[in-house]
C-alpha cells in the first residue's frame, strides 16, 4: 500500500512539473528590442513625451515611436534571450510605433508612414509582425519589406513584397477586426509568395488591388536596396547580390560634388596688379598642393590651375596669370557645409516664431514651456539636439476639455480592436489594487483596468490621421506605471 502510495505521489508531481514546464515555455518568449543602427536625424519619443536622439544599444519599450527623418534610417534588433531572432531596417522619412510589450509569441510593431524591411530569417522563438491601419504582415523566417503611404486625400495604401520566404497578409477592417478579401468578419490571410508583391487599399472594408504578382528590382529606391544589399550578405534572396548591387548603382544619389572652374578676370574677386621690371617667380598654393610659376623674359607664359573637386572644409584656390611687366593674382573660394557652421532652427509657438543659430551637431535651448489661454502645452514635435541641418520645432497644444467619468455600472473595455461591454458593478472588477486607464483618441474614450504598478496596455492603434486633418504624434503621458486613476491623450498636429 505503501509503495502505491508513493507511486501516486510521484506520478502527481511529474504532472504538476510538466504543467508548470507548459505555462513557463508558453510565456518565455518575451523579448527585447533594441537599436542597432542608427544613422543621420533619428528620433525615439516615449510615452511621457519626451524625445531623444537614437543611439545604439537604446532599448525600446511599449508606447515608443521611432523617427527616420530625411536622409536617415535605423535599424531595429529583436532579441528572445540573448538570440538575435529579426532585423527591422526603418527606411527615410519613416515612422513606426511600439505597440506591443514584445512579450508575445507574435509581436507587432505599427507603421505610420513610410518603409521597412525585416529579416526574420531564422526567427525561432519570437517573431515580428508589421501592422498598418488596414493590415498586418507575417515576416517569420521570411525577408519581407512593407511601405505605407498614406496619400494626399485619397485613401493610404499598403505595399509588401517578398523577398526570401513567405508572407501572410491580414485584412482588418475600420473596427479592428480580422476580415478576409471580400470582407467577411474572421475571414483567414491570404498568402504571398516568395518575390511576390501585393497593394492593399484602405476602403471600407480594405481590398487587394493585386496581389502575388511578380516584383522588379528597378521598382524599389536606394535606400531599399542598400538594405537588401546588407540583408543578401547574410541570406538568400530571390535576387543575386550581382543584381542587387547594379539595381542600386543605377538609382543610388550621386555624391555632392563641387567643381571649381577655370578662372577669369572677370570672375575674381580679388585683382591685383603691379609692374615688374626683372624676372620674378610667383608662387600659387592650395590647400593640397604648391606649385611653382615662373616667368620667361623672353615670352609671355600663362599658367593655370587644373580644375579643383572639394567635398571637404573651404579651401582656397587661386590662378596666376604672368607676364614680363605685369602680375596678376585671382583668388576665388569655394565653401561647404563644415562642422562648426551655425545652423538656423525655428521654433514656432502658436502664431510666434523664434529663431536660434546653432553649431553643426549641436543643441537648440528649449524654450519655457508655453502658456496659450484655452489650450494646454503637451510637448515638442521634434527634438531640439543634434543640429546637422535647418529644422523648425512647434509646440504642440490641445484644447482644454473636461472629461466626464461614466457614471453608469456599464462600463466599456477595448482590447486591440475587440469590443466587448461588461455590464456588472464596478466593484467587482476594480478593486483597491486596480486603477481605470481612460484613452481619448480623437474624441472617443476607451478604458482599460490596470492592476496598481503595472502598465496599461494600449487599448487601441490611434488612426495615422484624426478627424481634423492632422497626423498623431504621440501619447501625452506615460502609463508604464500606473499608481492611479488616469486620462492619457492622443495627441495631434
Amino acid at each position: 500500500m505503501r509503495r502505491i502510495r508513493i507511486a501516486v505521489i510521484a506520478a502527481a508531481l511529474l504532472i504538476v512539473c510538466a504543467v508548470v514546464f507548459i505555462v513557463v515555455s508558453k510565456h518565455s518568449s518575451g523579448g527585447d528590442l533594441l537599436i542597432s543602427f542608427s544613422e543621420g536625424d533619428v528620433t525615439v519619443t516615449h510615452t511621457d513625451g519626451t524625445a531623444e536622439s537614437a543611439v545604439e544599444n537604446m532599448t525600446l519599450r511599449q508606447g515608443d515611436i521611432i523617427t527616420a527623418n530625411d536622409g536617415a534610417s535605423c535599424t531595429l534588433l529583436f532579441t528572445v534571450k540573448g538570440r538575435d531572432e529579426d532585423y527591422i531596417y526603418i527606411e527615410p522619412f519613416s515612422q513606426v510605433f511600439v505597440t506591443d510589450d514584445l512579450k508575445q509569441k507574435d509581436n507587432e510593431l505599427y507603421l505610420n508612414r513610410g518603409a521597412v524591411i525585416v529579416d526574420g530569417v531564422g526567427a525561432k522563438r519570437s517573431s515580428i509582425i508589421i501592422r498598418t491601419d488596414s493590415a498586418s504582415f507575417a515576416t517569420k523566417n521570411a525577408v519581407v519589406r512593407v511601405a505605407y503611404d498614406l496619400g494626399e486625400g485619397e485613401p493610404s495604401l499598403s505595399h509588401v513584397a517578398t523577398f526570401s520566404g513567405y508572407s501572410d497578409v491580414q485584412l482588418y477592417n475600420s473596427m479592428g477586426e480580422k476580415i478576409d478579401l471580400y470582407g467577411n468578419i474572421g475571414g483567414k490571410s491570404e498568402p504571398m509568395d516568395t518575390g511576390a508583391g501585393g497593394l492593399v487599399k484602405s476602403s471600407d472594408p480594405p481590398k487587394f488591388v493585386y496581389l502575388n504578382t511578380e516584383i522588379k528590382l528597378d521598382e524599389f529606391n536606394a535606400a531599399t536596396l542598400k538594405d537588401l544589399l546588407t540583408i543578401s550578405s547574410m541570406n538568400e534572396l530571390v535576387f543575386s547580390s550581382a543584381d542587387i548591387k547594379s539595381a542600386f548603382d543605377a538609382v543610388k544619389p550621386e555624391e555632392t560634388e563641387t567643381s571649381v572652374p577655370e578662372t577669369t578676370e572677370t570672375e575674381s574677386e580679388t585683382s591685383v596688379t603691379t609692374e615688374v621690371t626683372t624676372e620674378e617667380t610667383t608662387e600659387v598654393t592650395t590647400e593640397e598642393s604648391t606649385e611653382d610659376t615662373s616667368e620667361d623674359t623672353e615670352t609671355e607664359r600663362e599658367t593655370e590651375t587644373e580644375p579643383v573637386t572639394t567635398t571637404a572644409p573651404p579651401q582656397t584656390v587661386m590662378t596666376t596669370t604672368t607676364t614680363v611687366q605685369t602680375t596678376t593674382v585671382h583668388t576665388t573660394v569655394q565653401t561647404t557645409t563644415t562642422e562648426g557652421e551655425l545652423i538656423p532652427v525655428y521654433i514656432v509657438i502658436d502664431d510666434e516664431i523664434l529663431e536660434q543659430e546653432v553649431p553643426y551637431g549641436g543643441s537648440a535651448d528649449i524654450p519655457n514651456d508655453p502658456v496659450i489661454e484655452g489650450k494646454r502645452f503637451i510637448g515638442w514635435d521634434d527634438s531640439f539636439d543634434n543640429i546637422t541641418g535647418e529644422r523648425t520645432i512647434s509646440a504642440l497644444f490641445e484644447d482644454e476639455i473636461s472629461v466626464t467619468e461614466p457614471t453608469s455600472s456599464s462600463d466599456e473595455i477595448i482590447d486591440w480592436g475587440t469590443y466587448v461591454e461588461v455590464t456588472v458593478e464596478s466593484s467587482q472588477y476594480i478593486s483597491t489594487s486596480a486603477h481605470t486607464v481612460t484613452f481619448i483618441v480623437d474624441g472617443q474614450s476607451y478604458t482599460v483596468v490596470v492592476n496598481d504598478g503595472e502598465a496599461a496596455a494600449v487599448p487601441i492603434v490611434p488612426p495615422p490621421i484624426d478627424s481634423n486633418g492632422q497626423s498623431f504624434i504621440a501619447w501625452d503621458q506615460n502609463f508604464q506605471n500606473v499608481t492611479s486613476d488616469m486620462t492619457v491623450y492622443a495627441v495631434y498636429g
